[in-house]
């Protein structure tokens, strides 16, 4: 979260945030969509491993940019809580 933060405003003092999500609620929870967008890269391939499998992950994450993070994780919910 703090690496979003960051992303949104690069002053925000070094605070963690804690964001209330109902009991299994992907469809509120960022980190899932951001998964959902990785997942079809990494599908049907065969990894040698379990480091394999996180250099592809996160070269793809790497390459997104910030307009596509905020696409996929900038709901407004997330944006009042950390920006207050």
């Amino acid at each position: 979260m703090l690496w979003f933060a960051s992303c949104i405003s690069p002053e925000l003092p070094d605070v963690k945030y804690s964001l209330y999500l109902p009991t299994y609620s992907p469809e509120l929870n960022p980190i899932e969509r951001l998964w959902e967008y990785v997942k079809p890269d990494i599908t049907w391939e065969n990894y040698s491993g379990l480091d394999q499998l996180k250099q592809k992950v996160d070269v793809i994450i790497k390459s997104l940019i910030i307009e596509e993070v905020f696409s996929l994780c900038g709901w407004d919910y997330i944006l009042e809580a950390i920006c207050k």
